[in-house]
């Protein structure tokens, strides 16, 4: 509940400090006297966008401040707020303060800790709710009469449930259509990914091929090189004038002597022999080697074709070296083996949605019974209702229908749109007069007859609504006499379980209030300021007399005051 308004320097208001009760606040006030500021203010705590216009001629700023007892709530404040569990007020008022500078800017705060104005009208719709005229009335609007029967029907946990899977099965079509997406541009790819791989496979890439290739032309290039070579080294080795490997068997001879003499020789002996052996056996196959070596031009053209085959490639496909081309050649080879992959996720996202799908069709189908189940017993209450406020010819009906779409959700052999709410369009028909056909709520012309439809709907739905305060600008517009008392009646009820303010001109309705508030204008020629006053007793009494009787309040008046004023205490007490 709204525990206390302070306004200042808004519009025409200089300062009002305003504490409202729990129950059924009134507030009347003469044509023009400022009321319909006060609902201004009341929508700039809800969110509504200002403007420099709204700053009182001559203040720096204007401030509207809400002091909101909300202990039900405090969860999900600090959810929205994004708040840690430290920053819930002890004593679970929060303070909401709008600030208008005279420049046109504005700073929003909730427990003095600055907010945005849209988490401001996320907040404020958890604590208030606004029914004007036409254009204020969530009641108005067709795509919000859904939730007025969910909530009758007390389907709230199912719903959700509903949504989870709704919202799940997006999530896979998301999933899917990202799937094929992905598919489409591979397989646009696959043909050039196709053939390059055909070259490099037709390649038989070997890492070190490429030095291979150079050691075998540099060995063909110098064929006469390696026999002169190998010449010389036979040369050396075997030649008359000093034949090397003599030279080695005779001193091989000498330390065998050694040996002979001394056996600690024998290990140095071992291994001349070796080296010996080494170095004639490598005597021998170098030349033999170089013998054989012939310089072969057919070889030499394959391999300089080879050669150029691996660098173009190389080049083709920018890579250093073979070893890039042979992984970029198994990237390859992974990367086509997607075709089949994408195929199986597809077919899998395609799996689950059905099974979602399917399990959607149950569950809507569930919410669309409940639903009609229910439409035809809030219509035959809110009929009821209309009947006691003076409508009695009226007929008040909802209707629940499915849209057919050939892209929904088969149910019952039929394929239904989905929404996040079920397969259901709920609207509100009235029917005002026999023999006229029933029409859209949002078609009645008579601001009265809309009021007392709201009006019947809220004292049917007051247990249920979770919204704490509501807040009525003048909804019983049209309306009078014994109406007005009904009306005045049902707001009394409704504020047993919630917080009302009430705006109105009747006496009938203000008969009813728990706390009474008086809006007048005063000034001079050059300045005019609105002032709020609580009523007392009597005041409350006279201000009832003043609307019966006009400016001058004759005792008549007054006493019809003090009936209106004992008749609504007598219906509060039977009700």
């Amino acid at each position: 509940m709204i525990k206390a308004l302070h306004i200042k320097d808004f519009i025409l208001i200089d300062q009002v400090q305003i504490e409202f009760d729990p129950g059924l606040n009134i507030i009347t006030g003469e044509t023009g006297s400022g009321k319909s500021i006060l609902i201004n203010a009341l929508n700039q705590l809800c969110g509504e966008r200002s403007s420099l216009e709204m700053v009182r001629q001559g203040a720096k700023k204007a401030v509207i401040e809400a002091t909101v007892h909300a202990p039900v709530f405090k969860e999900k404040l600090l959810g929205l707020l994004e708040w840690g569990p430290g920053f819930a007020p002890e004593d679970d008022n929060w303070t909401l303060r709008k600030e208008i500078t005279a420049t046109g800017a504005t700073r929003i705060f909730i427990n003095d800790t600055p907010v945005s104005l849209n988490q401001l009208r996320e907040i404020s719709n958890l604590f208030f709710e606004l029914h004007g005229q036409h254009q204020h009335q969530r009641l108005l609007h067709p795509q919000n009469h859904i939730f007025y029967l969910d909530e009758f029907a007390g389907i709230g946990t199912a719903l959700r449930e509903f949504r989870r899977i709704y919202q799940k099965r997006l999530s896979a079509y998301e999933e899917m259509f990202r799937l094929q997406q992905a598919q489409a541009e591979f397989l646009e790819k696959q043909d050039v990914l196709s053939f390059q791989l055909d070259e490099l496979r037709r390649a038989n890439l070997e890492a070190n091929e490429l030095e291979a290739i150079a050691a075998e032309l540099n060995q063909q290039n110098n064929v006469e090189k390696f026999h002169e070579l190998g010449s010389q080294i036979s040369a050396l080795l075997n030649s008359e004038d000093q034949p090397v490997l003599r030279q080695l068997v005779r001193a091989e001879t000498v330390l065998e002597n050694l040996t002979r003499l001394n056996g600690q020789y024998q290990a140095h002996l071992e291994q001349f022999r070796q080296a010996r052996q080494v170095i004639s056996e490598i005597s021998g196959n170098v030349e033999q080697e170089t013998a054989r070596l012939e310089f072969d031009p057919t070889r030499v053209e394959k391999l300089r074709q080879r050669e150029a085959e691996l660098q173009f490639l190389l080049k083709k496909y920018q890579k250093l070296n073979l070893s890039g081309l042979i992984d970029w050649r198994d990237e390859l080879v992974r990367e086509l083996s997607q075709v089949e992959q994408y195929d199986t996720q597809i077919a899998a996202q395609k799996t689950l949605i059905n099974g979602l799908e399917a399990e959607i069709a149950g569950r809507g189908n569930f919410l669309s019974r409940e639903r009609t189940r229910f439409a035809s017993r809030l219509s035959d209450q809110v009929t009821v209702i209309l009947e006691e406020a003076g409508m009695n010819k009226a007929i008040f009906r909802i209707d629940v229908e499915q849209t057919p779409s050939p892209d929904g959700i088969m149910v019952d052999g039929q394929c239904l749109k989905a929404t996040a709410t079920g397969f259901d369009q709920v609207q509100f028909l009235i029917r005002t007069n026999p023999g006229e056909p029933f029409k859209p709520l949002n078609k009645i012309a008579s601001g009265g007859e809309i009021s007392r439809v709201m009006l019947s709907l809220k004292s049917i739905l007051a247990e249920t609504d979770a919204t704490p305060v509501l807040i009525f600008d003048e909804v019983d517009i049209g309306i009078s006499g014994k109406i007005a008392q009904i009306v005045g009646a049902k707001l009394a009820e409704v504020s047993r379980s919630h917080q009302v303010l009430s705006v109105t001109h009747l006496p009938q309705v203000a008969a009813f209030a728990a706390a009474h508030f008086l809006v007048s204008k005063a000034g001079d020629d050059r300045h005019t300021t609105v002032h709020l006053h609580r009523l007392d007793e009597e005041r409350h009494r006279a201000q009832i007399a003043a609307l019966l009787g006009g400016e001058h309040i004759s005792q008549q008046a007054l006493e019809n005051a003090d009936h209106l004023i004992s008749e609504a205490q007598k219906i509060l007490a039977r009700s």
